[in-house]
């Protein structure tokens, strides 16, 4: 979606930073994704002179994929350099994309591009960026408006990708190559040439050296055209997708660990096309790459959702199962939640399934017995608690001793007797101190950390209110957030 203040920009209007300063707020921080290419060296000095009226604070981040040799380091070494002579704090991230690529089952193109938003995407969480900026022009636009159509897209992807989502923003898609290009050479700025963007092997490369340029031969004005379908396209997108969330709102839900679960019993209730989309939207929250799921996948993961059975792979390692009559949409990769210490009065990020532990004691007198079962809250007797507390991914075998029964059981089993589907599982973490589990987080605590009610109702008021015992409350909360990306290569 545009940015809600941004205006049209003139035509044959010469690339200028005032041309940027509606994509922007004074004194905003931004993270530019910054290659070494044409496209991200235009706008790394269009932003540092933007910066001299609006005060932006800019950081760089270069991210090396290992894919192309001494190339590659040298790629760092310029960008290093470039923002050495302009003041600018840089950032590189050194990633061995091919291995990623080869463990995830993914192409090199696909995982580079993931990869590249996740980096992007944890920096600015870690330092507060409120802005990433990337280098993607209309003849980007132009590209992968094709390679979603011949890949197999359904009417969303030929929407292209949006000038802004989330924290990113595009600020020179609505500009042409050529017309950076000549941004470049009035400015007398140098910037490198990647190599591999000549390999037609990769899809995107063949339809930029070799497919538009045929194209060209017969219908000059074709890129203007494509972009024009495009802003339609946009236009009857942005009503559809307000129906569609609100349908995907109410039939999927999304777990801690950033599972999907679709309500099958309402979801085939629907018509095709209510499916397909919800689906589509689905499966971008899942994957981060928003109308990069083909239609054929969409259909695939259709046809599983109206049988009500069976499982399908889906790309980037995911998978689509159905189990107990709902859809789980998840990673095929279990979710490792680290050992963490938890201090008494404190809090504890959990970042694996998105959520926070917050301990605090209170009076026993104020401790409640009652949603002990499945509560995001419990109170627990402190004095029962032995050695420091952590917080961990349950183990094969642990055992505990669930709150009103006689005997102990594995976590394995009071999952499956709580009808826990096994994909989310993995999602659950166990809070410990030394004598073991303490609390199925989210689902039951051990008896013997429970509080006696004997304890918590004395027998006068006056014995309540000057009464020393102590309990531990801590509350779960989670944060449920969805990345921001694309399916763009970046600054190129």
């Amino acid at each position: 979606m545009a940015s809600p203040k941004r205006k049209k920009t003139p035509k044959n209007l010469a690339l200028s930073p005032e041309l940027l300063e509606p994509d922007f707020e004074e004194g905003e921080s931004v993270l530019i994704g910054l290659s070494g290419g044409a496209d991200s060296v235009a706008l790394t000095d269009l932003l540092l002179r933007l910066s001299e009226t609006m005060g932006l604070c800019l950081t760089a981040c270069h991210i090396n994929h290992q894919l192309r040799d001494t190339e590659s380091d040298e790629d760092c070494l310029f960008c290093e350099d470039l923002c050495d002579r302009l003041e600018i704090p840089f950032i590189q991230a050194d990633i061995n994309v091919a291995a990623i690529a080869k463990k995830r089952k993914m192409g090199l193109e696909e995982a580079g591009r993931v990869i590249r938003y996740n980096v992007f995407s944890q920096i600015a969480a870690e330092d507060e960026i409120d802005r990433i900026a990337l280098g993607h022009h209309a003849d980007d636009q132009v590209e992968t408006i094709l390679f979603r159509l011949f890949r197999g897209t359904g009417p969303a992807g030929l929407a292209g990708v949006p000038r802004q989502r989330g924290k990113i923003i595009r600020p020179l898609l609505s500009f042409s190559k050529e017309e950076i290009l000549k941004y470049l050479k009035k400015r007398h700025l140098k910037f490198r040439e990647d190599s591999s963007n000549l390999d037609t092997r990769f899809s995107r490369n063949a339809i930029r050296e070799d497919i538009l340029p045929e194209i060209e031969k017969h219908f000059p004005t074709a890129r203007q055209a494509i972009l024009r379908l495009r802003n339609i396209q946009t236009e009857e997108s942005e009503y559809l997708g307000f129906e569609t969330r609100r349908l995907y709102e109410s039939l999927v839900s999304i777990t801690p660990g950033g599972s999907c679960i679709i309500d099958l019993a309402r979801f085939n209730q629907q018509s095709r096309w209510a499916k397909r989309r919800i689906l589509r939207w689905t499966l971008d929250e899942m994957t981060g790459v928003p109308s990069g799921v083909s239609l054929e996948t969409i259909d695939r993961v259709l046809e599983i959702a109206v049988a009500e059975t069976g499982g399908a792979s889906l790309q980037q390692g995911f998978r689509a199962k159905v189990e107990r009559g709902d859809m789980f949409i998840f990673t095929n990769i279990d979710v490792k939640i680290k050992r963490r210490t938890f201090e008494i009065d404190s809090s504890l990020e959990l970042p694996e399934v998105n959520s926070f532990l917050h301990s605090r004691v209170i009076p026993i007198k104020d401790a409640i017995l009652t949603r002990q079962n499945r509560g995001l809250t419990v109170h627990l007797n402190r004095q029962a608690l032995k050695g420091k507390l952590h917080v961990r991914s349950a183990r094969n075998g642990d055992r505990f001793n669930p709150l009103g029964m006689s005997g102990t059981k594995t976590v394995g089993d009071f999952l499956t007797d709580l009808k826990i589907p096994t994909p989310l599982r993995s999602e659950i973490p166990v809070l410990c101190d030394t004598n073991g589990i303490i609390w199925v987080i989210g689902y039951q605590i051990d008896n013997r950390v429970r509080i006696d009610r004997a304890r918590i109702k004395p027998q006068t008021e006056e014995i309540a209110e000057t009464s020393k015992d102590e309990a531990l409350e801590i509350e779960i909360v989670r944060h449920i957030e969805s990345e921001e990306s694309d399916d763009l290569e970046n600054g190129r």
